[in-house]
């Protein structure tokens, strides 16, 4: 655990992309970064550390390994589909934005 009560994702970018697990931070008014909440069907909530240019994938990615999803679930913002390749910065994203995730089941 780093010393500002974040939790690296273990994905490549490192530093780029944290799990928040406190609500004070000295990183958390840094520009270059943005805190997305993701909220499934159930309600459960994930709150990630996301740097502003770096393309939504990556935090798809680390949500699907925080939650133990093996197929590709639907991301929504506002009604609409998130593409992996589009970045917080493209779409204007502010600290607290919430991502919509919705489980793909197939089956009875």
């Amino acid at each position: 655990m780093a010393e500002n009560g974040e939790i690296s994702s273990g994905n490549s970018e490192g530093s780029k992309l944290k799990q928040k697990t406190n609500t004070t931070s000295e990183d958390d008014n840094d520009p270059r970064f943005v805190f997305i909440k993701f909220v499934d069907q159930r309600g459960k909530v994930l709150h990630l550390r996301v740097k502003r240019s770096s393309q939504f994938g990556v935090a798809f990615e680390t949500y699907r390994k925080n939650n133990n999803l093996e197929g590709c679930p639907n991301f929504m913002y506002n009604g609409s589909r998130l593409s992996p390749s589009v970045t917080p910065a493209e779409l204007n994203f502010r600290n607290g934005e919430q991502i919509d995730v919705f489980i793909i089941s197939y089956g009875g």
